[in-house]
């Protein structure tokens, strides 16, 4: 009984173990198209407001579920890029963002503030085009890794219950 009872929670615990891989990659999908939406936003806002680029960024990805990393710090009075890059470290492996993403996010906020409205408005457009990119080839993996994760997961802990029975 205590063997079939211990199989049963290794299938279980290897099936989550693969569930938890294929969630960060519909997570990082998630995140990426959230990062669209608040470039779009911002696009609007550097348009028509006369908000500083910190308060831009703030509203923009406020109902986003990167939203959190940047309200935690609403109040720092800092150089923005320092600001902004203090806020990138706080993502957590779960949202899926990986080492190639989190990059991109970096040189994104290096050039936000740095030159007039015009040279902004062009700035969004080229990393919005960046980050569609990578949302592409998020969705691509999705679609090749993210139920092989769950089966593969799965199936070792069938195997593992095999080898122990």
């Amino acid at each position: 009984m205590f063997k079939l009872i211990m199989c049963f929670m290794v299938v279980i615990s290897a099936t989550l173990i693969g569930n938890s891989y294929s969630q960060r990659i519909s997570n990082r999908v998630k995140c990426l198209n959230d990062v669209i939406e608040a470039i779009s936003r911002m696009r609007a806002l550097i348009s028509f407001s006369g908000m500083n680029i910190q308060n831009v960024v703030i509203d923009s990805f406020k109902n986003t579920s990167l939203a959190k990393l940047f309200l935690s710090k609403e109040d720092e009075a800092e150089d923005f890029y320092v600001w902004w890059s203090s806020s990138l470290d706080c993502i957590e492996k779960s949202m899926g963002i990986n080492k190639e993403d989190k990059e991109l996010l970096l040189k994104f906020g290096r050039g936000l503030g740095k030159t007039d409205t015009e040279g902004q408005l062009e700035h969004l457009e080229l990393y919005k085009e960046l980050f569609i990119q990578r949302l592409n080839s998020a969705k691509d993996a999705q679609k090749e890794k993210g139920r092989l994760y769950r089966v593969l997961g799965f199936s070792l802990g069938c195997a593992v219950t095999l080898v122990l029975l």
